[in-house]
């Protein structure tokens, strides 16, 4: 059996509607502008409203070491329309249980209620679970009522709440609401995502 390993740092995903680019700095001072922006961040994004930082540059700045991209895991830019809208994230691999988290998720607030995030979704849970992944995870701010909405509607199972153990940027403390897809769900939760594609 091939050894469970995120996608080569250098491979493009396709979706249906959407391009999921390796993270790249080009990239992200192109798609800073979008994402630096209160609507962003209000909802707990990165350490909620408190955590937004002052320019796009620093935005930049502040993702590098926001990011598991440097830490193991592999993050992309969301290129939809010929735009980078914005950025998306594998990580927490796990071999012995055959998981990996998908998370660090950000959109312009332009593509909300688009079909972005569901060709995201869907272009990220196919690549785990055609590469021999058992569970995909979700790990939701307990305050981004639209994070987990979107989620729930993928079709995930809410597991349970890690209640007080996540420090927001301005010192309150949040939640952690843990959502799961697995493998024998998937033909069930693609075939939803394929109808809200239209496909």
């Amino acid at each position: 059996m091939t050894a469970l390993a995120f996608p080569h740092p250098t491979e493009i995903l396709e979706g249906r509607y959407v391009t999921l680019e390796p993270l790249s700095l080009d990239g992200l001072y192109e798609v800073a502008p979008k994402l630096c922006v209160p609507e962003v961040f209000a909802g707990g994004h990165a350490g909620g409203i408190a955590a937004l930082p002052a320019s796009p540059e620093e935005y930049v700045r502040f993702f590098v070491d926001y990011c598991p991209w440097l830490k193991g895991g592999r993050s992309y830019m969301v290129r939809y329309e010929g735009e980078l809208v914005g950025t998306t994230s594998f990580y927490k691999l796990n071999p012995a249980t055959e998981s990996l988290a998908i998370g660090y998720t950000a959109y312009a607030p332009e593509v909300w209620g688009s079909t972005v995030n569901p060709d995201t979704k869907y272009t990220l849970l196919s690549w785990a679970f055609e590469h021999g992944f058992s569970r995909s995870e979700f790990e939701v701010a307990g305050r981004n009522s639209r994070s987990a909405a979107a989620v729930s509607k993928l079709g995930a199972t809410l597991e349970g709440e890690l209640r007080r153990n996540r420090r927001m940027a301005d010192s309150s403390w949040d939640s952690t609401l843990i959502f799961s897809i697995l493998s024998d769900e998937w033909p069930q939760v693609k075939a939803g995502l394929l109808s809200r594609l239209g496909a």
